[in-house]
């Protein structure tokens, strides 16, 4: 999988941050944008609100903070902020691969079935984060 300094072009720019807010606008079934991929593609952890299924389908859950997997936005902030404090607890969320099994998963479903309009943002993932199956 790709490190933290191979995430992307954004890498650098981001370099001292250790995360990325990428919340959904809504949040319902199958809705997913370009948010959490660009927190990626920074280099950074995201710290993602919307549907939690659907991210979890595409991305690796250890590789960022899922807002839903918390009792509150607070608490979910707080979990962040103590991965901050403690390089050791964060290191993990940065090393993650960002797929699992090292690739994004359902590229057909998403081109042909329940989520066409997702095609142009899976074509950019798949670009910036190639296949190593």
């Amino acid at each position: 999988e790709l490190s933290r300094a191979e995430r992307g072009e954004n890498g650098e720019a981001f370099r001292d941050f250790a995360f990325m807010v990428a919340m959904e606008n809504t949040v319902k079934p199958g809705y997913l944008t370009e948010k959490i991929g660009f927190a990626f593609n920074a280099g950074t952890v995201p710290i993602y609100r919307g549907d939690s299924d659907t991210a979890k389908n595409f991305f690796n859950p250890a590789a960022f903070i899922d807002v839903g997997d918390f009792a509150s936005p607070d608490a979910a902030g707080a979990f962040a902020v103590e991965l901050w404090r403690d390089p050791h607890k964060l290191r993990p969320y940065l090393d993650a691969p960002l797929t699992v099994n090292s690739c994004l998963s359902d590229y057909l479903a998403v081109y042909n079935e329940y989520r066409p309009w997702q095609a142009p943002f899976i074509s950019r993932l798949r670009e910036a984060f190639p296949d190593r199956s």
